[in-house]
């Protein structure tokens, strides 16, 4: 009876440790299963990303191929631009250059033509002065003549008869009358503001008070006579013509130093 417990004990020993075994290698097997899976996955995944990687890199090779290509096209445009751009740029410096010739030709034509305008009105206004000079000194020459006649005409008159005497006073109320007109003054003042149109409204601007005498005075002076000539053509002494430019000197507000004939020279 104890032979045959022993004998069923050791056998339930054997089919447990049977059983123990069979699930240690059923857990072996799932375990060497799941390694083989998992390293499936691994390599599933390592391929994955090969793939990716590789397919990446020929996109990638794609896309630097179709930049530079890309690239190459823009550099030619760009080339092909800066080409037309520099020509044009050249073409146009060249116009320019061209146009700038023109306009110099011309613009030393216009200065030459304005410098002989300028000459000819300048020798027009030195004729017309020496004109007016010369038509000033015959006035002045033929008012000394008349006074002359008419001091002669006096002295006749004084010694000849009632009769003659009567005549004599014509002429010489016709001689007086002539000179007291100042004809010659008053022609004379005409051409010269024909000449010098603004010369009296220039000075008058400085001072308003000037006298018919030094109004001539000044003309004398802008025609280039000196003191002695003034003097003759005003009829008065040396000095008078002198002080008279002292006392306008002070009226256009000149200092003792200003040289009165440049002021009046530059009067236009």
């Amino acid at each position: 009876m104890i032979d045959y417990k022993d004998r069923l004990f050791s056998e339930d020993l054997q089919l447990q440790s049977n059983l123990y075994r069979y699930q240690l290698q059923t857990a072996e097997i799932q375990y060497a299963k799941d390694r083989q899976e998992l390293a499936f996955v691994a390599d599933k995944k390592r391929l994955q990303v090969t793939n990716w990687s590789v397919g990446g890199g020929l996109l990638g090779l794609l896309v630097l191929g179709a930049w530079f290509i890309v690239y190459r096209r823009r550099a030619a445009l760009h080339k092909q631009h800066l080409a037309f751009v520099k020509a044009q740029n050249e073409a146009l410096e060249a116009r320019v250059h061209e146009r700038t010739r023109e306009l110099h030709q011309k613009n030393e034509a216009i200065q030459q033509l304005l410098e002989k305008e300028k000459r000819l009105m300048q020798e027009q206004l030195d004729h017309k002065e020496r004109e007016l000079s010369i038509q000033a000194i015959h006035g002045q020459e033929k008012q000394a003549l008349l006074t002359e006649l008419l001091g002669e005409v006096r002295k006749l008159k004084k010694k000849e008869g009632w009769s003659k005497a009567k005549l004599l006073r014509t002429v010489e109320q016709k001689v007086y009358d002539v000179l007291q007109q100042g004809d010659n003054d008053a022609n004379f003042m005409v051409h010269f503001e024909g000449v010098h149109p603004a010369f009296f409204q220039a000075i008058l601007s400085h001072a308003d008070n000037l006298t018919a005498n030094e109004q001539k005075l000044c003309a004398y002076i802008k025609l280039g006579m000196n003191n002695k000539e003034v003097a003759q053509m005003l009829n008065v002494e040396l000095g008078t013509v002198k002080s008279n430019i002292n006392r306008l000197k002070k009226k256009l507000h000149l200092s003792p130093d200003d040289s009165f004939r440049q002021f009046i020279g530059n009067v236009r």
